[in-house]
């Protein structure tokens, strides 16, 4: 990556505001650009059609690779050990989207990192915001995961992705691929129409649904 992207030259550079171009990144479902303005590090290539951002503010660190000529996202990294289970990586999901939205980009990819035993919890997180899986991980989740399950009495049927193992609250789906759950490679198409959205809508909404009755019987 070869020139800073700042507010000066952003414009320019880009032909949006750094505002938006920041808002791509989620952060806006945390921080206003004001409260993160010095904790950014951005980047764009010298053929102006990538930009990557690092941000590093309260104990959160976001990495995130735009690309502007093919409209896709690229999220490398979200580490936030210390807010886990405060809903951090749901309101930037839902801030991105936004401004993806907005400016006409047309999907999210990503790594969906860990596992049981490591310290990242994106291969269940992000299924559970309704990413699916890349060609060769949906291949390796039907061709061996699912097998090898079968075959150790975890399961005792076929799936062809893992929103229908999630799914599977007779086998606590949820709980099984939280055990053998793997790293994964995922895509959010950006259509309101998309089967992402409507995963990601349906989470929304037993997130709300949830807490309503948490708050009712407390």
């Amino acid at each position: 990556m070869g020139i800073n992207l700042t507010e000066y030259n952003c414009f320019e550079l880009t032909g949006n505001s750094y505002h938006d171009i920041i808002g791509l990144t989620g952060v806006y479902g945390l921080f206003s650009l004001e409260n993160v303005r010095n904790a950014i590090n951005a980047k764009i290539s010298d053929a102006h059609d990538i930009i990557e951002i690092n941000i590093v503010v309260d104990g959160i660190k976001i990495i995130r690779k735009i690309h502007l000529k093919a409209q896709y996202l690229e999220n490398v990294l979200l580490k936030a050990k210390e807010h886990r289970g405060q809903g951090i990586g749901f309101e930037m999901l839902k801030s991105q989207i936004e401004y993806g939205r907005k400016m006409e980009f047309k999907r999210i990819e990503l790594l969906a990192w860990g596992a049981i035993d490591e310290e990242f919890n994106g291969y269940l997180t992000w299924a559970k915001y309704g990413f699916t899986m890349m060609a060769n991980s949906s291949r390796w989740f039907r061709e061996t995961l699912i097998p090898e399950l079968k075959r150790i009495g975890a399961i005792y049927k076929d799936y062809s992705n893992v929103h229908e193992l999630l799914d599977d609250i007779e086998i606590s789906g949820e709980e099984v691929w939280a055990v053998f759950g793997e790293a994964w490679y995922g895509v959010f198409l950006l259509s309101k129409k998309s089967y992402n959205t409507k995963r990601l809508q349906s989470y929304d909404y037993m997130k709300k649904v949830k807490k309503a009755f948490s708050s009712a019987i407390s």
